[in-house]
């Protein structure tokens, strides 16, 4: 299993976590260009990752392309769709101090179940299974699908 970050801190934090793990092995890439074999992975899971990136669809064709026909495509992502005034502000209040206040870079979004689940049916995928899942303090668009055989 291969885990990547374009973050060298969060990839340290991911070897430490995962030191007892020796078939995982944490890597520093783009999202975009990995650098792995095409058809390489029979699944790819992505975590709060698209809503930050400033092209998802690029990620997504990146995806694709390490897939091999059949491969599974899980998306988990951060939401604030149905979330409640108090919850966004729970949130809000949660995020602060940890990341300050930042605005929105190009590319960056806040997707829906219904945006999450499109961008991913624009980028060829099919069987496109998805549903939203609820938080106390963020929601979550949540993606299941399959590349083409």
């Amino acid at each position: 299993m291969i885990a990547t970050d374009i973050s060298a801190p969060m990839v340290e934090v991911a070897q430490r976590a995962l030191a007892a793990s020796p078939s995982v092995s944490v890597r520093v890439t783009d999202a975009v260009s990995t650098g792995l074999p095409d058809g390489s992975a029979d699944a790819v899971v992505m975590v709060n990752l698209l809503h930050i990136v400033p092209d998802a669809a690029a990620v997504l064709a990146e995806a694709r392309r390490l897939l091999r026909p059949g491969g599974v495509l899980t998306i988990a992502d951060a939401t604030a769709e149905g979330l409640s005034v108090r919850q966004m502000l729970a949130s809000i209040w949660r995020y602060l101090p940890r990341w300050g206040l930042k605005t929105h870079q190009k590319g960056q979004q806040n997707l829906t179940q219904t945006s999450l689940e499109a961008l991913v049916r624009t980028a060829g995928f099919e069987s496109i299974e998805g549903h939203p899942l609820t938080g106390q303090v963020m929601n979550c668009a949540f993606v299941r699908a399959v590349k083409p055989a």
